[in-house]
């Protein structure tokens, strides 16, 4: 057998281009009705046969695929619209909880600060009554050298 004589299987692209052509060929009758009117000349009468325009019914999934062919750069930005509303609430969030964090630690530095402040005020109370004891005590020594001298003579 020739090879004429054999059917010959179509690629995608040859279905779906055949597909398109069938989808977008308006529907017409194959019924051809006769009009009972004749033609004529005169105005105001309209003897044409009208003719329903409709699209045939497809396949879904085509559809579909269609419609997101046609229609991907508004999805496109509706997805980078959504990201960027996402991670700017996610920063927002993220910058509460620093936020939060440094609050926390500058409550925890204005507590140091001020314990070191009271106790550099013991520190200062406690010198003053170091000093005063060291007084005593030098005073005290000297009594005892000064009654030392005393006794040797």
């Amino acid at each position: 057998m020739s090879i004429r004589g054999h059917r010959v299987g179509r690629s995608q692209q040859e279905k779906n281009s055949y597909f398109n052509a069938i989808k977008n060929t308006e529907s017409t009758s194959t019924v051809v009705e006769k009009s009972s009117l004749l033609p004529s000349d005169q105005e105001g009468e309209d003897a044409s046969i009208v003719n329903v325009n409709r699209k045939r019914p497809g396949s879904t999934k085509y559809d579909l695929i269609e419609h997101f062919k046609s229609h991907w750069i508004e999805y496109a930005i509706g997805i980078l619209v959504f990201a960027g509303v996402y991670f700017v609430t996610d920063s927002k969030i993220s910058f509460a909880r620093i936020d939060a964090t440094l609050k926390h630690f500058e409550d925890f530095i204005r507590d140091v600060k001020s314990d070191i402040k009271d106790l550099t005020k013991r520190s200062g109370d406690q010198d003053i009554k170091i000093q005063t004891s060291l007084d005593k005590v030098d005073a005290t020594n000297q009594r005892v050298s000064d009654l030392k001298v005393e006794k040797r003579r």
